[in-house]
């Protein structure tokens, strides 16, 4: 049945990454990385903690070596930066955004 089905084929997976020199340890794993269309790595090749971080960017044809705030970047790169961070479902984040606050008297 399907079970069977879908455990072959895992392992199947799992044995075609191994002679990709792909260490693999839980089975589940292949179905995750079906879905990676980008995969980034230290210099040795590994992923040691499962968190990375940006230290530049280049964004909408300018070099940042730092985050560069919200207010600063060009209205359609803010948008596609909006767009890219609700479909997301790998990490959660957020952006803040400075909001004015009127006194009304």
């Amino acid at each position: 049945g399907l079970p069977l089905a879908v455990t072959l084929s895992l392992a199947y997976s799992v044995k075609k990454m191994m002679l990709d020199n792909n260490l693999v340890r839980h089975l589940a794993a292949c179905e995750t990385m079906g879905n990676a269309t980008t995969i980034c790595s230290n210099k040795t090749g590994t992923l040691t903690t499962n968190r990375m971080t940006v230290v530049a960017c280049y964004v909408g044809g300018q070099h940042y070596k730092s985050i560069p705030d919200y207010d600063s970047l060009p209205p359609q790169v803010a948008n596609l930066a909006l767009q890219a961070i609700s479909i997301n479902s790998a990490y959660t984040s957020c952006i803040l955004v400075k909001l004015m606050f009127l006194k009304i008297e």
